[in-house]
């Protein structure tokens, strides 16, 4: 099965701060199999896999999602390009899209 994509904001409380660097993160849910490749873009370019962390496939537990897989990557992004209102973009690569 496809995975559901969720970009997520940073969280308010990074935002809020004067943290030079926000979180920005892609949550993979609901995936089989296990297979699935994730890169980030900006502003339509692909980024260096070293500027972003992806987490290994887990398995879901228990409810709907039971025996399919999650993961998620998160990307760091200068907080003056965040507030210029750069693109990024969580690009997922999986047999069921």
């Amino acid at each position: 099965s496809a995975p559901m994509v969720f970009l997520l904001p940073p969280p308010p409380e990074e935002v809020s701060s004067s943290q030079r660097t926000l979180t920005l993160t892609c949550l993979l849910r609901g995936f089989y199999p296990e297979d699935v490749s994730v890169e980030w873009q900006k502003n339509q370019e692909t980024l260096d896999g070293g500027a972003y962390d992806v987490m290994p496939p887990r398995k879901e537990k228990g409810g709907a999602g039971e025996g399919s897989y999650f993961l998620y990557s998160r990307l760091g992004v200068p907080r003056d390009e965040w507030d210029r209102g750069t693109s990024y973009v969580c690009m997922v690569v999986h047999e069921g899209l």
